[in-house]
């Protein structure tokens, strides 16, 4: 099956096979959803940053049980998540996360890394990364 198709019908399947009390339900039975946008603030160290990310990523570890993305589908659908789950997401960060990979393991938290595509259109031939967004356009808008 073609990935477009394949991500098509996953998005149809979860969208009618869970309702919305489940997917928003209470932080203890719904899921919670952190995003993370940039690891590192301007002008910060690395030390820093990483320590930043450890304080915040125990914190988290210690209140929720995080989930992986590949077992949220079914996990909504028979009540099956964890009590208190959470997915992780990073967007726009994928340039830094190599630095902080580490970290996220060390916790057990899967991150879901999302590629932005609403960029890809604005994308000309010779620049820098053309080719992934037109993957990505073609992912998103099909031929």
């Amino acid at each position: 099956m073609h990935a477009r198709a394949k991500f098509s019908f996953l998005a149809k399947k979860i969208s009618a096979d869970i309702s919305l009390p489940r997917l928003f339900g209470s932080p203890e039975t719904g899921l919670t959803t952190v995003l993370f946008h940039h690891f590192f603030y301007p002008g910060e160290s690395r030390e820093s940053g990483r320590e930043r990310l450890r304080r915040q990523l125990d914190w988290l570890c210690s209140r929720y049980v995080p989930v992986a993305p590949r077992n949220i589908p079914a996990g909504l659908e028979h009540g099956a998540l964890p009590r208190f789950p959470v997915l992780v997401t990073i967007d726009d960060a994928n340039i830094e996360y190599p630095m902080v990979e580490d970290l996220f393991r060390s916790f057990g938290v899967p991150g879901l890394r999302l590629l932005c595509a609403g960029w890809s259109d604005m994308v000309e031939p010779h620049e820098a990364g053309a080719e992934l967004a037109r993957i990505i356009a073609l992912l998103e808008w099909g031929d």
